[in-house]
């Protein structure tokens, strides 16, 4: 998963999960695309098996935000090395980037977009079988350039009548599958954090979780390792 860009610069890119290794399994939908068009997922970079305060102590390293352009407080460290962003989120107007950071940030419905835009902009006849979905337009959030991107991928990978509705909803089938999650998965899998309060999305009723057996200590365990406040762990299950 890695490329030759430049020649005579001699570099390479590495694309670099910004997750654990142990919490990907819990983006379904990304693991099924990954596991149906044959990448292992044990080749892949994630943030704890890449040590890159390493590499930054030892080579000129560049980085290039996709996806986000906010980094988070453990991560304040690559700012520096920051030259590019592709991001689909509404600005953040409190974060402050340097003018030499090539931003580039369009609220369209997948960040996908942008960057298959940028592959086409500076290299048509790459190959573009890194990710081809399209969002259905009741979602609200497809826009013009994800609908020509899409387009694009398609007359690419030569799909003559592709099934827009049929893909989408077995990406949301296998988004909504939980079955083959443990209840520790559950807890984390769509987990926010409000200062120290650990928060999680639970895809089930909370009353359902609570008939999970030792389920208090499933609790406890999620918030021991992302050390969060448990001062507010004592009514559970009262």
């Amino acid at each position: 998963m890695h490329e030759n860009r430049n020649q005579i610069e001699d570099s390479i890119t590495l694309p670099l999960l910004n997750v654990k290794k142990e919490e990907f399994d819990l983006r379904i939908e990304n693991c099924y695309v990954l596991d149906q068009i044959g990448v292992n997922r044990s080749t892949l970079f994630y943030k704890d098996t890449l040590n890159i305060k390493d590499l930054l102590n030892n080579y000129n390293v560049k980085v290039t935000l996709v996806d986000h352009h906010v980094l988070a407080q453990d991560q304040q460290y690559l700012k520096p090395n920051v030259v590019g962003i592709f991001d689909h989120r509404p600005r953040d107007l409190n974060v402050i980037w340097s003018d030499n950071v090539d931003i580039k940030m369009q609220l369209v419905g997948s960040c996908a977009s942008l960057i298959t835009e940028e592959i086409y902009a500076k290299n048509p006849s790459r190959n573009c079988h890194f990710r081809y979905n399209r969002f259905k337009s009741a979602a609200g959030k497809v826009k013009p350039l994800d609908v020509e991107m899409s387009e694009k991928l398609e007359q690419f990978l030569q799909i003559p009548n592709p099934d827009h509705g049929g893909l989408f909803n077995k990406l949301w089938a296998e988004h909504n599958n939980v079955s083959h999650l443990t209840p520790r998965q559950l807890l984390i899998k769509d987990v926010k954090f409000v200062e120290n309060v650990l928060i999680p999305g639970l895809p089930m009723l909370v009353k359902d979780f609570f008939e999970v057996t030792g389920y208090i200590g499933f609790v406890e365990s999620v918030m021991r390792r992302k050390e969060c406040d448990d001062n507010y762990s004592d009514g559970i299950g009262s």
